[in-house]
């Protein structure tokens, strides 16, 4: 009897390993297209306006829809959220202190129909607040869900700003950090895991 192992044909070989794994690489980059089109429909059949209200500057409104965006002084249907904050905390978002990605763009999942749809119910205000920002200091922002934000928040949401870049990041679950007593919250806590869910999931 022989040690040495039977070595395949090259014909076996061929077929027994590498046609299965062309085959395998065909199915994901299908099953990913199919996924990134299921994204894009989503984000072209979205329409919508956001408010944005700093103090000291005319309001202005980021209208989206078939897929396109403008920012007017006019609004092109009722915002499904309006963002409001001081002149102060406009500084350190703009000037990139502040890691509030579902604000300026960086949104992972973008405002499709999905979320919109998720957001449509909600009402009331959720404050965020950011502890510990790489400057010094705190950051707050006001979010008016279907509405005008109210001086007194409906809930309101507290993290250090480390943590909001990780969750931003994709590095930690906000259900986990507020599990692990890294987000801090109080009011309406059902608001809250609504907003988060049409938010982050």
């Amino acid at each position: 009897m022989s040690d040495t192992p039977e070595v395949p044909s090259l014909a076996e070989f061929l077929e027994a390993r590498v046609t299965p794994r062309f085959a395998a690489v065909v199915s994901d980059v299908e099953r990913r297209l199919a996924q990134a089109q299921k994204e894009l429909d989503d984000l072209r059949s979205a329409a919508g306006t956001i408010c944005w209200l700093v103090e000291g500057a005319t309001p202005l409104y980021f209208n989206f829809a078939d897929g396109k965006a403008a920012v007017a002084e006019q609004a092109a249907a009722d915002p499904v959220m309006t963002v409001r904050m001081s002149a102060a905390d406009w500084q350190r978002f703009a000037g990139g202190q502040v890691a509030a990605g579902f604000l300026d763009g960086d949104n992972r999942g973008g405002f499709g129909k999905t979320r919109l749809d998720r957001l449509k119910p909600l009402r009331g205000t959720v404050r965020f607040t950011l502890t510990g920002l790489p400057s010094g200091g705190d950051w707050s922002v006001d979010m008016g869900l279907n509405g005008a934000p109210a001086e007194a928040p409906t809930a309101t949401i507290t993290m250090p700003a480390e943590v909001a870049g990780e969750i931003q990041a994709g590095k930690l679950n906000p259900q986990m950090a507020f599990m692990q007593g890294k987000v801090k919250m109080l009011g309406d806590a059902g608001l809250v895991m609504q907003f988060g869910m049409a938010m982050f999931m």
